[in-house]
């Protein structure tokens, strides 16, 4: 939905700026200016905790693998991944596994010393030892599954596994990878004072494998990078990329718009979604001649999460119900302008695992009362439900207060289920609140509004099962209290099959179960809206600002 005033904002900044003059050989730039609304902790792999940070430090550093533009995992710094045909990745006794990782000869660190199996194994060690307290966005979700990582020469690492986990090939390690030379020492000294190294910090000792290094970082402005004239692929495109950090996302809209700033990632790192059809407003009324926008697919969706618990709430008949009494289509027509489509599934359309006969609940208020009737739920006088105790068809329903986009959402559900004789209650409290101690700890009275997703392609079905239900106040990955024996039994043998035909026909089976119980309702898939200047060639972006692979993941391609 296009917010007026914002655009009027955003307009008066830019007659205030006024529009650049043209640029008569843009080929010429040597540099890319890229606009965040956040800035990272810390540039260090293993104890930064911000999206912030992995959006920069994929411009540093180079780790093991990456996504493509098709989320198909690749070789990065590595020779090849690890798989059963080669024997590269080996079975061992006892339920265990083994995977050799090779590593490429020739990458070098930006102070001219080998990247070896050796920081790969100092990395784990580091992610491992509970007085680093690592905190990284880089965890690829092995923790305890992993039981060493050792470096047996220096281009080769081995990683043995506890337990048989089919996205054992992902990644080497949890934690990505920093340099052993130059960190070992403060490390041994005193493993409790990592975390305030000045490495991720400073210029000069924040070393990087990458196309490039860290020239200087004025905190609360810039982050200036250089091109590391010992980059393994050869010198990079452009010499310098500057991180410019703004606290009003107009102000950088209007620099995007200007001249100032060449692009703008997406979502919470940059452009969120009403703000990228702000930009798609002004490139339509031409006030914007050298910007494009992109949409493309992310790993989120916003859905309604539901307390199983909630006694009203626990009947699928009821949660059928609600879904076809929800006109989800007219949500994203008259929200979103059809960008981000309604889903029927946790996993994305375009993934190749989706099912495309999942069971669709079309908007229909005929059914809806239809499938409350058989519930037991009768029309009472002022028009909301009652089941045979006199109890109302009464629903809670929270989201993040402030957010105009899922208050909207509230209103318009509201209104549809009360059509089917159900009262929606509107209940919304501060993200600290709801995200710090009502989601994770189940603590919330009926439904929230917030985005779902998987952190990357590599789908893992944990989150689903009965197992990973924790009492209430404690904090729990299903939050959602889900049951289901069936899905348990498919969790299971999907964690441990290494095969992708048969762990694909597996999440076929478990999403024929899960638009059957319903446990959650979907509602529409978050598009990624990114704006970039024009002319610059090789920006390819992946996914939202930060999963599966930031925007800066081919940052040496890019060039004028």
């Amino acid at each position: 939905m296009v917010r007026i005033a914002c655009v009027l904002v955003v307009l008066g900044l830019i007659v205030a700026i006024g529009l650049p003059p043209t640029v008569k050989a843009q080929s010429a730039r040597r540099d890319v200016v890229i606009g965040m609304i956040q800035e990272p902790d810390v540039l260090n792999s293993v104890v930064t905790s911000t999206a912030a940070s992995n959006f920069v430090m994929k411009a540093m550093m180079n780790f093991a693998t990456y996504y493509d533009p098709s989320w198909t995992i690749r070789p990065n710094i590595v020779e090849n991944i690890p798989n059963l045909e080669d024997g590269s990745w080996r079975m061992l006794g006892g339920g265990k596994m083994r995977l050799i990782w090779k590593l490429r000869r020739g990458v070098k660190w930006s102070d001219g010393r080998d990247v070896t199996a050796a920081d790969f194994a100092f990395t784990a060690e580091l992610v491992k030892d509970p007085d680093v307290g690592a905190t990284s966005t880089f965890n690829c979700g092995f923790g305890s599954k992993v039981e060493s990582v050792e470096a047996l020469d220096p281009v080769t690492v081995a990683v043995t596994w506890r337990q048989v986990y089919p996205y054992a090939n992902t990644c080497v390690s949890d934690g990505g990878l920093v340099p052993r030379h130059v960190l070992e020492s403060a490390y041994r000294a005193d493993p409790t004072k990592f975390k305030e190294t000045a490495y991720g910090r400073e210029a000069g000792v924040t070393i990087s494998n990458g196309p490039y290094v860290l020239k200087s970082w004025t905190r609360g402005s810039e982050i200036v990078l250089e091109a590391n004239p010992h980059y393994w692929r050869g010198k990079p495109a452009l010499d310098r990329v500057v991180f410019k950090f703004f606290s009003d996302a107009n102000t950088m809209l209007a620099n995007l718009v200007s001249g100032g700033v060449d692009v703008v990632p997406s979502g919470f790192l940059g452009l969120s979604f009403g703000q990228a059809l702000q930009v798609q407003d002004l490139i339509k009324q031409g006030r914007a001649p050298n910007v494009k926008l992109d949409f493309g697919p992310s790993l989120l969706y916003d859905s309604l999460t539901i307390n199983l618990d909630n006694p009203i709430l626990k009947d699928k008949r009821v949660r059928q119900a609600l879904t076809y009494a929800s006109d989800r289509e007219s949500i994203s027509k008259q929200l979103y302008q059809g960008v981000q489509v309604v889903t029927h599934s946790p996993v994305p359309p375009n993934h190749p695992a989706f099912l495309k006969s999942i069971k669709k609940y079309p908007f229909d208020l005929a059914k809806a009362r239809a499938l409350l009737e058989e519930a037991g739920w009768r029309p009472g006088p002022d028009g909301i439900r009652r089941n045979a105790q006199g109890e109302r068809l009464s629903v809670v329903v929270t989201t993040t207060a402030g957010n105009r986009d899922r208050e909207r959402v509230q209103q318009l559900l509201q209104d549809w289920w009360r059509q089917a004789g159900i009262e929606l209650v509107i209940e919304n409290f501060p993200a600290r609140v709801i995200f710090g101690t009502m989601v994770y700890q189940r603590r919330f009275k009926g439904i929230v509004l917030q985005s779902n997703g998987f952190e990357r392609p590599d789908i893992v079905l944990d989150a689903y099962t009965s197992a990973a239900v924790k009492p209430v106040g404690e904090f729990s990955i299903n939050y959602l209290g889900y049951r289901n024996a069936d899905v348990d039994k498919i969790a299971a043998a999907y964690s441990g099959e290494l095969d992708r035909a048969k762990r694909t026909d597996m999440l076929g089976q478990f999403q024929k179960i899960w638009a059957e119980e319903l446990p959650e309702i979907p509602l529409y898939w978050f598009s990624a809206g990114t704006a970039y200047n024009m002319n610059l060639k090789g920006y390819q972006p992946v996914g939202l600002a930060a999963y599966p692979e930031p925007a800066t993941w081919n940052i040496y391609q890019w060039h004028w």
